[in-house]
């Protein structure tokens, strides 16, 4: 994820960047790219990046008020903003903060799920405190030098209670800070410059307790980047100007963690990028011919030394051919490389004991009973977390697709991508419950480990959840399993998005009606080296074949309303040992209803305010049901159990 093209710090254990820390009312638009990015933001922008683009030039004040609710649960949300921005002459700039108060949403509270495997006090999502705020300038120091600068931060308290096995609280609290600032200067009317520095942290303090225990943690995540570049035009070519960029760029990630004030584990990593993009006008305006309106070349290609894993270089290829002015064709060639993340490397290893049905372990003929567990039930320690041995993976990257815009049918536009991704030694965290039922992953299981085995691991783990009734250095644990980071050794992803869109208008209103979709053809694992190539499209913990979501809107003299049908295709639960155990497609509604009175109400306090009612998942619809190993019973990568979602917002602008 970007900020306005820039990497933001990595939040918690470092493998994701926290989208919440940002105050949605400073965002202008979302730039997602869908095919690798590797040679433009970064080796490990394998699949694409989000770019989230926040408003530069800001006007005035915006507050707003949000409450929700689901209409099945003790779950409520409220949040409050505010967002003022000013513009003068030579700049700009604006300051935005938001609060959020949500309360969870407990395991006791679905009726699918199994309260007799779960804690019922459990929760599905976390009692949750936060705040965050933004601050955007940017000011004119001559007429070619511009100073610009973005600071975020937000804080968040939330409290989750485990959903496995006895009353297990974990409390949170992280604080995220992000700045940056940038200096362009205009060389001539084609040609620009710029400097960026960028810095960024995360701290977060962890308390797990429960009646018997507590331990409290840290963890901190740093970024660092300075980079340089210049681009513009600086030649006609065949068909027009050729475009370039180039840039230099260093970048530093530390990661620090440890127990109750006193650091443990402190590792760094330093990447130097050295990277450059070409944009190539074959055919242009001036000798554009039947057939052949324009026709674009681009390159790119990205050097970069890592000081842990050594350096590599990423390309990309992309040709876009338009052949008139409905109809266009396009594609991309892109290599990518990326090292493990410090905190998969570096970071805590976390050792899990519970008691697990016999019969959910199907992946041996003879599953072991615990003879010190009443019958039907075996031991069962897993590992969670970092792995030192981790390698890098690297992918190979194709994109084709089309754009369709008919001049006889104005408003349609119709657009295809085929994606191709060819991973080697993915880097994947794996579920311990899948391990035991999935044949593929029979490598990662231990059976009947010895003591020294559980011992060495015991004592190198940074967390110890013993949920068994005896310690785990005991004899006659039956299974070990080895979860959490591993290398899968190739996966093969291949598939097609499809939009399509069409807008019309008409006495009565203004109407947009469009459908998007995502089918994938394969979603392919070969585990280990070893073995055979497993396809796993539409299995449990896996996309299915087919998302779409579609959509209808329609609005008239301020008012508005949008409905969207979300539907998910059924699949296969690979999980249970029952051959053709069918897991229902999933079909689900949501609703907008808007008015946003502009200057159409003379009162100044109902002038420029907007307030909408907003209902997800409108019939309530329960996920399918999914007979999973911890009592949850609802796949979570396809489904969410959340429910009928009613959000009511009003907003005011002054």
């Amino acid at each position: 994820m970007l900020l306005n093209g820039r990497r933001l710090p990595p939040s918690d254990f470092g493998a994701f960047v926290d989208v919440s820390v940002l105050p949605l009312s400073v965002i202008d638009r979302i730039d997602i790219q869908t095919d690798g990015a590797s040679a433009v933001y970064g080796s490990d922008a394998v699949a694409g990046v989000v770019n989230f683009i926040t408003s530069k030039d800001y006007e005035g004040i915006d507050a707003f008020a949000r409450y929700g609710a689901v209409t099945n649960g003790s779950l409520r949300e409220q949040q409050a903003g505010l967002t003022a921005g000013r513009n003068w002459t030579s700049g700009g700039g604006l300051v935005s903060f938001e609060y959020t108060d949500k309360n969870p949403l407990f395991a006791s509270e679905r009726d699918y799920i199994e309260v007799t495997t779960v804690n019922p006090n459990g929760s599905l999502s976390s009692d949750e405190r936060r705040y965050s705020a933004a601050l955007s300038l940017h000011q004119g120091i001559t007429d070619r030098l511009t100073l610009s600068a973005d600071v975020l931060h937000s804080n968040r308290d939330a409290l989750r209670a485990q959903n496995t096995g006895r009353q297990f609280t974990i409390k949170t609290t992280q604080s995220n800070w992000y700045g940056t600032t940038r200096l362009d200067y205009t060389i001539s009317d084609q040609l620009n410059a710029g400097l960026y520095v960028d810095y960024g942290e995360t701290y977060l303090t962890s308390r797990a307790d429960d009646d018997d225990f507590e331990e409290e943690s840290q963890r901190a995540n740093q970024l660092l980047v300075v980079e340089g570049k210049t681009s513009g035009s600086i030649l006609d070519v065949w068909g027009g100007r050729l475009g370039f960029a180039l840039g230099l760029l260093y970048r530093k990630e530390e990661y620090e963690a440890g127990r109750d004030g006193t650091v443990s584990q402190v590792a760094q990593r330093e990447v130097k990028s050295a990277y450059g993009e070409l944009l190539i006008p074959i055919v242009g305006e001036k000798n554009a011919f039947q057939g052949v309106q324009a026709f674009d070349i681009s390159l790119a290609g990205r050097y970069e030394e890592y000081d842990d894993f050594g350096d590599n270089f990423a390309p990309k290829i992309g040709l876009h051919w338009r052949i008139n002015d409905s109809f266009a064709l396009r594609g991309t060639y892109s290599e990518s490389y990326r090292a493990p993340l410090l905190i998969q490397l570096n970071g805590p290893i976390q050792i899990v004991g519970l008691v697990r049905p016999v019969s959910q372990l199907t992946v041996v003929s003879t599953p072991p009973q615990d003879p010190r567990l009443e019958d039907g039930f075996f031991s069962y320690v897993f590992t969670a977390g970092a792995n030192p041995d981790l390698v890098p993976e690297s992918a190979d990257v194709w994109t084709s697709g089309f754009e369709f815009q008919p001049e006889s049918l104005e408003g349609l536009n119709v657009e295809g991508t085929y994606f191709h991704i060819d991973y080697a030694d993915r880097i994947e965290r794996l579920n311990p419950f899948e391990v035991v039922g999935n044949p593929a992953y029979l490598s990662f299981l231990e059976l009947n480990p010895d003591t020294e085995t559980l011992s060495e691991l015991v004592a190198s783990a940074e967390f110890l959840t013993n949920l068994l009734p005896f310690e785990l250095t005991d004899d006659n644990i039956q299974v070990l399993g080895y979860t959490g980071f591993r290398n899968v050794s190739k996966r093969l992803i291949k598939g097609v998005d499809l939009s399509v869109s069409y807008d019309w208008k008409t006495t009565k209103g203004d109407f947009t009606a469009s459908v998007d979709g995502t089918y994938l053809l394969d979603y392919e694992a070969k585990i280990t080296d070893v073995s055979a190539p497993q396809e796993q499209v539409s299995t449990v913990y896996r996309p299915v074949d087919l998302k779409l979501r579609s959509a209808l809107s329609w609005s008239f003299e301020g008012f508005s309303v949008y409905a969207a049908v979300n539907y998910v295709d059924g699949y296969t639960d690979n999980l249970s040992g029952v051959s053709d155990n069918a897991i229902e497609k999933w079909t689900t509604m949501d609703l907008m209803l808007s008015y946003d009175s502009g200057g159409r109400i003379a009162s100044p306090w109902l002038s420029d305010s907007k307030i909408s009612l907003g209902v997800q998942n409108l019939f309530d619809r329960d996920p399918p049901f999914v007979d999973t190993a911890d009592g949850l019973n609802f796949d979570s990568t396809n489904a969410t159990p959340l429910g009928r979602f009613v959000t009511l917002r009003i907003n005011k602008s002054f």
